[in-house]
């Protein structure tokens, strides 16, 4: 084991065939995206934002066991130890199926509450039933991912746009709200069918405790610190339903579908390098391993990422008045949004590094101060009359608190001596303020040459993109560790 580096071009390339499945899923969802906020209108649209969040929160419900079973996977693995890693599997199949359960119940006995609207009521039942279906297939795809098996899971992706797409639209066209829950229901049953029929169940219902509660044990940490950062990235949502009502985040909702499109990359980046760095976490203290899972990471990520930012931010004000004109007042906001996805970006890189060395309890005591500060900016904010722009404000400075925190716990932890550390530093503080006043001074410069409104975004675009490529390849001459508009080597 030891000090060969890792297969980074074969990294590459499965990085490029799994994102391309996650973005031919946005892709071929572009029009359901259209179609919904423009066929629910801002209210349901509101309504359909918030009820996201709990698929999303669902993850958690296995104390943290699955995010230990997904990490420790490769590394028992790669010991030879596989009367482990099925005793573990079967251990955590068999319980986070029970915790989903029981949460299912609990949101059907919401539904007796008094007060909430039919659509609500029927949206929780949706999503009861969709809980057990999504965590079968989470479990296969955490045991997948641990297997480093990405172009199955590509091909379950794949499988999921198509189905998404052949469900959603007639159902959200003829039932609207009650078609959009129905289809997220209808979606899971159908890639879950498909997975039992190729994989079957990937593990025995033989429960024991002490492997489960081992995994709890390892994987809880894990689990806090994710749901920290989940708090906050979702809890403008929360915000903005609690002070501002339904509608406005209907609004926002918007910023949150690009948000979700733009991560794809860097999420798809750090889900490919996890079982990798598991692999060669006896390494974690070489400079190799930093340079290779941290540094070049983070450099060619910051470098690249504005070539995905850009575009959104010149297009925002074109498409939206065009396409979702009752959604004007959520333009400024995404525009806010995508800017901080440049920090959100930053920020998933060091994760795997975190979890080899079992840093997640440290972490994760450091992480609610950003939450509070999130919060704090958020309602203050929203209070001096800022509205969904003052919680998108929020959000951006968050993301940034956030990669600053992550970057320099895991910079004090490994220590890793290097001359050339100052250049690596200036290399990453470079791209985002060129980013900014490269969007800047396009934005105002060639609409006073260019009065059509259409031309003038194309071509902004245009010569934003050219700036940032040259500005890459000079950066790339000068900073070793950033590679000429590609990934990783």
């Amino acid at each position: 084991m030891g000090t060969e580096p890792p297969p980074t071009k074969t990294m590459c390339s499965t990085i490029v065939h799994y994102a391309s499945s996650r973005y031919f899923r946005q892709i071929s969802g572009i029009l359901i995206a259209v179609l919904r906020p423009k066929l629910l209108g801002p209210s349901f649209y509101g309504l359909w934002t918030l009820f996201k969040i709990i698929p999303r929160y669902s993850r958690f419900i296995g104390l943290g066991a699955r995010d230990a079973l997904r990490f420790f996977l490769p590394y028992h693995r790669k010991q030879g130890d596989t009367a482990r890693v099925q005793t573990i599997t079967n251990s955590v199949f068999a319980a986070t199926g029970v915790l989903h359960g029981l949460v299912a119940v609990a949101l059907l006995l919401l539904c007796l509450r008094h007060g909430l609207s039919p659509e609500a009521k029927f949206g929780l039942v949706c999503m009861a039933l969709y809980l057990p279906l999504a965590f079968y297939v989470k479990h296969v795809t955490t045991v997948l991912r641990g297997e480093a098996e990405f172009t199955k899971i590509a091909g379950y992706n794949y499988f999921e746009s198509i189905i998404v797409f052949v469900i959603t639209i007639p159902l959200l066209y003829w039932f609207r709200i009650y078609g959009v829950f129905l289809a997220v229901l209808l979606t899971r049953l159908t890639v879950a069918a498909r997975m039992f029929l190729k994989e079957g169940l990937r593990a025995r219902l033989r429960f024991q405790w002490k492997p489960f509660a081992d995994m709890v044990r390892k994987g809880f940490p894990i689990m806090m610190s994710d749901f920290c950062i989940e708090l906050i990235t979702t809890s403008d949502r929360l915000i903005i339903t609690i002070l501002l009502g339904q509608t406005a985040l209907g609004y926002y909702g918007i910023a949150v579908m690009v948000l979700a499109i733009l991560i794809q990359l860097p999420g798809t980046a750090r889900e490919i390098m996890e079982p990798q760095v598991m692999q060669d976490m006896d390494d974690r203290t070489t400079a190799s391993f930093v340079d290779d899972y941290l540094l070049k990471p983070l450099v060619n990520t910051a470098y690249l990422i504005p070539f995905l930012i850009g575009p959104v931010c010149i297009g925002m004000p074109v498409a939206i008045p065009l396409v979702l004109p009752q959604y004007l007042q959520g333009i400024v906001p995404t525009q806010v949004i995508a800017l901080g996805v440049f920090f959100l970006a930053l920020a998933f890189v060091p994760r795997p590094i975190i979890v080899a060395n079992a840093w997640q309890g440290q972490i994760a005591r450091y992480l609610p101060l950003v939450l509070l500060t999130n919060i704090g900016i958020s309602v203050g904010a929203v209070k001096a009359g800022y509205g969904i722009l003052g919680v998108a404000m929020g959000s951006s400075i968050s993301f940034a608190l956030l990669f600053l925190m992550l970057f320099l716990f895991i910079s004090c932890k490994l220590n890793v001596s290097s001359s050339n550390w100052n250049r690596h530093i200036m290399a990453l503080m470079l791209p985002f303020p060129m980013m900014c006043i490269v969007l800047f001074l396009v934005s105002r410069i060639t609409p006073l040459c260019i009065t059509n409104v259409y031309w003038s975004g194309s071509i902004q675009v245009v010569i934003y993109m050219g700036i940032m490529g040259c500005f890459h390849i000079l950066a790339s001459r000068r900073f070793s560790l950033l590679n000429t508009l590609a990934l990783w080597r």
